[in-house]
């Protein structure tokens, strides 16, 4: 079935390590240093691994020639002290501290606790994580509040059925305009949404789910990994899962359909005929991003490759959610390599994110730190071997 195309993301040709000492600059460097921050990348070396030196020693090449300094820090795998901070400061566990002190080995690990491990074969990935973080520009508390008032807030005022309402109808195509994205929070009725939510629980925990795997475009921005687990659920099977995805996706056409008339009422002709022509959507994807491997998505786009998607949307399962769960979208401004970013969307249970598929909204999801269960659901405007709209 479409969108199920295959490509291995590119690989980087790592430093393959000749047997030289650890840099005397990284010497004795713990968390314990002056400026050290619970949001560096550290680096986990073995001090007596010839390698690991060649490992840092990149990094700090690499360091010299940016633009702006990288931050991470970088602790010996034999310093006890440091090690256990590390290990409290991104709740890892004694396994993961096992995984650190072998001999050899060189990790990296991520703010959220994601490891990069094997860097003493292939430094590429720290290399690649660190220039992106450092090209990052996060949004501003101006841009966010902008965003909060322009459209959030008046939407919080309405409530029953209020997607409905004419006049959230107004705010959101204006939004979709504007920013090429919509949030509906509470989008089905609760029992609707419970019910998705326990198919897909279900599906992860009795491993019926696979690895996802990237498809279309290579040249991507950011480090070269996915670490979701999907089912594709058809919309008119058999499967326990098919009544529940089925009827979230029929909510999902009648707030496109909503949106279209609206567009066309509000004057917005061009935006109501592009709406107009969804004509298929995809099979539904279940999906868990695992808290134990801090699963995440690498920025991407969801029509890299060509594939038809027009619009996605994607509802959030996750009850309960807090900040410090992870797993947020991080929504880029319009642009294949622009990494200014608009909003980080949090993945609060029964919200709904709609936004158009091509690269006016890239997008990245960072690491899971808590189990994160998601439904999404592809709309196309021409034919495709998807389902037709009923």
């Amino acid at each position: 079935r479409r969108g199920r195309a295959r490509k291995s993301a590119r690989h980087v040709p790592g430093v393959r390590a000749t047997a030289v000492a650890p840099p005397p600059s990284l010497a004795g460097v713990s968390l314990k240093a002056a400026g050290s921050s619970d949001q560096d990348v550290v680096l986990v070396y073995d001090p007596s691994s010839g390698p690991s030196g060649e490992v840092a020693a990149r990094i700090e090449q690499d360091n010299a020639r940016a633009p702006k300094p990288v931050a991470y820090r970088a602790i010996q795998s034999t310093d006890a002290s440091a090690l256990t901070q590390l290990l409290v400061s991104r709740g890892l566990s004694e396994d993961i501290a096992n995984r650190l002190r072998r001999p050899s080995a060189t990790t990296a690990v991520l703010p959220s606790g994601a490891l990069l491990e094997d860097l003493e074969t292939d430094a590429g990935p720290l290399v690649r994580e660190l220039r992106y973080r450092t090209c990052l520009e996060p949004v501003t508390a101006e841009e966010a509040s902008e965003l909060e008032s322009e459209y959030f807030t008046p939407l919080r005022t309405m409530r029953e059925k209020w997607w409905w309402n004419p006049m959230a109808m107004e705010v959101m195509v204006r939004q979709l305009e504007e920013q090429s994205f919509v949030l509906i929070d509470d989008f089905l009725p609760e029992d609707q949404a419970l019910e998705v939510r326990a198919c897909n629980e279900q599906l992860y925990r009795s491993q019926e789910m696979e690895v996802g795997a990237t498809a279309g475009g290579s040249n991507r921005v950011g480090l070269p990994h996915r670490g979701d687990h999907v089912k594709w659920v058809e919309l008119n099977s058999s499967e326990p899962a098919s009544q529940a995805v089925g009827n979230y996706a029929e909510s999902i056409e009648a707030a496109i359909d909503g949106l279209r008339q609206c567009a066309e009422q509000s004057g917005k002709l061009e935006m109501a005929k592009v709406l107009e022509g969804v004509r298929w959507r995809s099979e539904a994807m279940l999906t868990c991003y695992p808290a134990e491997s801090r699963a995440r998505y690498f920025r991407h786009t969801d029509n890299s490759s060509g594939n038809g998607r027009l619009l996605t949307a994607i509802l959030y399962l996750n009850d309960g959610w807090q900040p410090g769960d992870g797993g947020e979208l991080r929504l880029f401004h319009r642009g294949e390599e622009n990494l200014k970013v608009k909003m980080e969307v949090q993945p609060i249970f029964n919200r709904l994110i709609l936004f158009w598929s091509d690269d006016r909204v890239p997008h990245e999801v960072l690491s899971a730190c808590k189990d994160r269960y998601a439904c999404t659901v592809w709309y196309y405007d021409g034919f495709n071997s998807s389902y037709p709209l009923t």
